[in-house]
């Protein structure tokens, strides 16, 4: 259902469905590269909007979430280029 949310624009609803699928395989690849990349673009379009301190929290919980899923894809699939541009991305934007 997830990768269903995620493709007819639910992304949302992918990120709410994504942890049950994950609390069931912990080591899906394309879930955790997933759920990593939809956090990771949530935080680039909060980082545009980001005018008060207050801003930051939301910024800094997708940032986590998604160095998390991302590290965790990436541990699964090492030596993955994409994953470690985005994982420096996020570092940046931290």
């Amino acid at each position: 259902m997830a990768g269903l949310y995620n493709k007819t624009g639910g992304q949302e609803k992918a990120i709410s469905t994504y942890p049950d699928y994950l609390s069931l395989n912990t080591s899906h690849i394309k879930a955790n590269y997933t759920l990593g990349v939809l956090y990771y673009n949530n935080a680039a379009k909060l980082k545009g909007i980001v005018k008060t301190p207050a801003d930051k929290n939301p910024l800094k919980e997708n940032l986590t979430n998604a160095e998390f899923y991302l590290k965790k894809a990436n541990d699964l699939h090492l030596e993955n280029v994409e994953i470690d541009m985005l994982i420096t991305d996020i570092l940046k934007m931290k």
